[in-house]
């Protein structure tokens, strides 16, 4: 067909809309991520953007991924430019702006900002939650199945990925950020890395933050492949998942992911075996206000019956609960001088 000639092709159709139209005309190309890198598509629009200089014609592409190997001499020239998701994204004052643009009313500072927080200012989820609040009033993330942000998701992202991708990503849902030295053991997938980085360079909601080297979905994405791995893993793989999440995380000094993570699926025995381990170093780093919170998430049976994690409790509560503070140490100090452990 044409395409096999790609100089040729576009150069003929190009005269005949020159011929014909009046002003300026943008033609758009959407989806070309779709499009298959080796394809010979590329070669043809990038041999009809080399002859739009003279012409009222302009061309635009829309795709997720970074323009392939055959459009890098248009980059090369400065012929062709590069506007990526974050040179897209609203500012705080444009998200009331849009809102005003749509026939809604402009949300208050505080409404803005959390618009912005829950997007990063990414045009396709904000319009999806203006819709909404368009039709509820609410603002809060609609996660469940059928919902226009879950629907989006699911179709424009998700179910185009190949499966092995698919369980990646819901893997690395779990986490609040996913340290890319973890990722390969905490998935089992000897190749997560390369996967990610994959991802990242499609535009897939993968960021990394090459100063503390952790990958990071973006909140609305996270927050949609959490609730995915709820209906396509069983409550004991999601368990199983995540508790192998927070050994690696505790191991490697992420306490706060850690913890979140066993908290969020009521794994107390994990738990607890990650504060006794972080236990002094949260003390002595001034994070007792951690420790008692995540020593309460534990049931107090459990932590009545273990004298480590009693001896740590007494002494989060110190400062503020001398009473109590007093009887936990006793009790702790009897159990283990019983057992004739050094504290």
């Amino acid at each position: 067909g044409p395409l096999d000639a790609p100089g040729q092709f576009p150069v003929e159709v190009l005269r005949e809309l020159a011929r014909r139209i009046q002003g300026t005309l943008v033609m758009c190309v959407d989806d070309l991520h779709n499009v298959p890198v080796g394809h010979p598509l590329h070669g043809a629009l990038v041999a009809f953007a080399e002859c739009l200089r003279e012409t009222p014609l302009r061309l635009l592409v829309c795709s997720r991924c970074e323009p392939p190997r055959p459009w890098a001499r248009l980059r090369g020239r400065g012929a062709l430019e590069v506007v990526d998701e974050q040179a897209l994204a609203f500012t705080v004052k444009e998200i009331g702006d849009l809102c005003e643009c749509h026939g809604l009313p402009r949300p208050g500072r505080a409404d803005r900002e959390r618009l912005h927080g829950l997007t990063g200012g990414w045009a396709a989820g904000l319009m999806l939650l203006l819709e909404q609040w368009r039709r509820t009033g609410r603002l809060d993330p609609d996660e469940s199945p059928g919902s226009s942000l879950v629907d989006w998701f699911l179709n424009e992202v998700f179910l185009p990925l190949p499966e092995e991708d698919r369980e990646l990503l819901c893997l690395c849902a779990l986490p609040s950020r996913v340290p890319r030295n973890l990722v390969a053991e905490a998935s089992g997938c000897a190749d997560a890395v390369a996967r990610l980085e994959r991802l990242r360079e499609d535009h897939a909601f993968v960021q990394l933050d090459e100063a503390t080297g952790h990958y990071r979905l973006h909140d609305l994405f996270r927050g949609f492949l959490r609730e995915r791995a709820r209906v396509l893993w069983t409550t004991a793989a999601y368990g199983g998942h995540a508790g192998r999440w927070a050994r690696l995380l505790w191991a490697q000094g992420e306490w706060s992911a850690a913890a979140a993570l066993q908290v969020e699926t009521g794994d107390g025995e994990g738990l607890a075996e990650g504060l006794r381990q972080a236990a002094p170093a949260l003390l002595q780093t001034g994070r007792g206000e951690n420790l008692y919170h995540w020593l309460s998430a534990i049931p107090e049976q459990a932590r009545r019956a273990d004298a480590e994690l009693t001896l740590w409790e007494g002494l989060c509560l110190i400062l503020h609960d001398t009473r109590r503070a007093r009887a936990l140490l006793g009790e702790a100090w009897e159990a283990l001088a019983r057992r004739r452990a050094l504290v």
